[in-house]
Formats: C-alpha cells, sequence, structure tokens
C-alpha cells in the first residue's frame, strides 16, 4: 500500500519502462496466494517507481489551496494569461498587492509571479498538444511578445523546444499524454484551460 500521498486521484505519465512493467504485471492476479518472489519483487519495483512519479510531477500541475482569494486570484490569472498583471488580480479580488503577495506565499508556497510562469508553461503544453495552433499563436495567447522568447522560457521549463515537445505529444497514444492534455482533447477544462476550480478539500 502506498501510503503519505494524499487521497486524490492522480493520473501520471509514465515512461516506457514502467507501462511495459504494468502490462507484464497483469499476468499474475489480483486475489493470487502462495509465496511467488518474482512477482513481489516485479509490485515492488512498479510501486517504487509510481511514488517516484507522484512525488517528481510538481512540473506537471497547479496547485489546489484552501484559500479563497488565492483560489480567485489563481482562477482570474489562468483566464488572463496574455495580458495579466499582479495589479489586474488585485482589483479582481479585490486586495492589496501585498496581501495577496502574503497570502499567496502562505498558500503555496511560492510567489505570485512563479504561479503565473507555471501557469503558463502547463496551458502552453496543452495548447501545443492540438494540431493546427502554431507556436506563435501560443506563445501569444499565454503572454509572450514573440516566439523566441517563448521558446526559451519553454525550454528552460520542459527541457524540450517547442517544436519537438509538439512532435513527442504527436507520437503518443491519448493515455500516455499529461493530464491537462487528455482534458483538453475530451473538452473538460473550461476557460481557465486547466482546472475549473482551485479550491483544495
Amino acid at each position: 500500500m502506498l501510503t503519505g500521498l494524499g487521497d486524490r486521484i492522480r493520473i501520471l505519465t509514465v515512461e516506457p519502462v514502467l507501462r511495459e512493467m504494468l502490462l507484464y504485471a497483469v499476468r499474475w492476479p489480483i486475489d493470487r496466494t502462495g509465496d511467488d518472489s518474482v512477482a513481489e519483487r516485479c509490485f515492488d519495483a512498479v510501486a517504487a517507481l509510481i511514488v517516484q512519479s507522484l512525488t517528481d510531477d510538481s512540473l506537471s500541475r497547479l496547485p489546489a489551496v484552501t484559500d479563497d482569494v488565492v483560489a480567485a486570484a489563481m482562477h482570474y490569472t489562468d483566464d488572463h494569461l496574455a495580458t495579466v498583471t499582479l495589479r489586474d488580480v488585485c482589483s479582481a479580488v479585490a486586495v492589496s498587492e501585498r496581501t495577496l503577495r502574503r497570502r499567496f506565499a502562505e498558500a503555496t508556497g511560492r510567489s505570485w509571479r512563479e504561479y503565473l510562469a507555471r501557469s503558463r508553461m502547463l496551458h502552453a503544453m496543452a495548447l501545443l498538444s492540438e494540431s493546427g495552433t502554431s507556436v506563435i499563436t501560443v506563445a501569444t495567447a499565454v503572454g509572450f511578445d514573440n516566439a523566441s522568447a517563448f521558446a526559451r522560457a519553454f525550454t528552460e521549463y520542459t527541457g524540450q523546444t517547442p517544436t519537438a515537445y509538439r512532435k513527442q505529444i504527436a507520437n503518443r497514444p491519448e493515455l500516455d499524454r499529461p493530464p491537462a492534455q487528455r482534458q483538453r482533447s475530451r473538452g473538460d477544462i473550461g476557460g481557465s484551460g486547466i482546472s475549473s476550480s482551485r479550491v483544495g478539500t
């Protein structure tokens, strides 16, 4: 049993080796009896890789918070990535910049600008998974004035250029795609692009 990872359902992008291990493991029935050392070692290895994926996926998701003001600020930010400023967000949620900075740091452990940068990259990843959307269109949609600046930021965040990332995603089966991209392809993502709510449970 995996413990200490929260009670939320999580959908992960897995490496090919873990995918093959999972497919191999179905040969053992869930209600198997007896001591099968090979099965136990296989499941121990799978569990270790899953835990690693769960703890290393912070770059592929946005934080959930319990502070209503911060959640509203996140939602407004996501909906206005092309032009958003801290002043705009503070006006929208009716708090001062100093207050929002403090509450944002308390709720997420990060600054609003760090959240903005991550949100831009995750939305860009989702948009790049859609065929027919040019890189410059994606860059503009998430708040970059030119494709070069966007490409630098995207490469620093993902380790791939936007074009290389798009090619990789295009070659992946649906179930291997990051959650945000699968949701977008199914029409589950609203105007904010990644999630309809930022308030955690």
